[in-house]
């Protein structure tokens, strides 16, 4: 699909002369889909900060850090047309549910970490260029993004390799920019078929609560203790929409 979108946006916005506007101000356009989430993740080593046992990556001798797996969604777009070259749009769908793993942690028996749902937030200004007698309408877009990040589910392997009481993740939410390009192609008057890529930046802090923890007492050589996991991740991400549209 990834391929399919890339080739439609660079292909289909070549079409065309550049002289009148494909929509008119006060439109307003639905477009809803599958879409593919790929983040690119880049995460800091795991540390413990309280106690302070600091990175994990010299006691456990490999690199250590969380990743984001890609996801599947049902999404779309909605966009409000300011002038004949000029539009607004919003990204609108359910939360997304995503894997996140860890690495490094072998030697802990922790592979799988939790389920998070992150719904994207997005507003962005859309360039519109003016194509004639054309059916396709390329635009690119600027604007920014905010990410709710809820819904933990913690796998059950994480607390019971830890030997640990409980275990409470918590990540922060992010606020970060948001580039977009696609193409329009339109069947009548009303109906259109479109692929688009979005960039979007997301950086989250991410903390664990762990009440009680076996492991993390025996390097200390002491008996379980509470600590506090600490990591940062970066996880920008493409996503690729491939959507049916309509024209109100």
């Amino acid at each position: 699909m990834k391929k399919l979108i890339i080739t439609l946006v660079l292909c289909t916005s070549a079409f065309g002369s550049f002289s009148v506007s494909a929509y008119e101000k006060g439109d307003m356009l639905l477009r809803l889909g599958a879409v593919l989430i790929e983040p690119q993740e880049k995460s800091d080593p795991l540390s413990i900060s309280n106690p302070p046992i600091g990175s994990l990556d010299p006691i456990l001798g490999a690199k250590t850090g969380l990743g984001v797996g890609n996801a599947w969604n049902l999404a779309g777009t909605f966009s409000y047309i300011l002038n004949n070259n000029w539009g607004i749009e919003t990204v609108i769908g359910l939360p997304v549910e995503m894997d996140v793993t860890a690495a490094g942690l072998g030697a802990l028996g922790i592979e799988d970490v939790a389920t998070i749902n992150i719904l994207p937030i997005t507003v962005s200004l859309q360039y519109y260029f003016d194509m004639s007698d054309s059916p396709f309408q390329p635009y690119a877009g600027f604007g920014f993004n905010y990410a709710y990040i809820g819904n933990i589910k913690l796998d059950d392997s994480v607390q019971t390799n830890l030997m640990a009481t409980d275990v409470d993740f918590s990540f922060d939410d992010s606020f970060g920019f948001v580039l977009n390009t696609g193409v329009d192609w339109k069947i009548n008057e009303k109906w259109f078929a479109n692929a688009s890529i979005y960039y979007i930046t997301l950086e989250t802090d991410v903390e664990a609560d762990i009440t009680q923890s076996a492991v993390f007492g025996a390097m200390m050589a002491s008996p379980p203790i509470d600590a506090t996991l600490e990591t940062s991740v970066e996880a920008n991400t493409f996503i690729y929409f491939l959507t049916a549209g309509y024209r109100f």
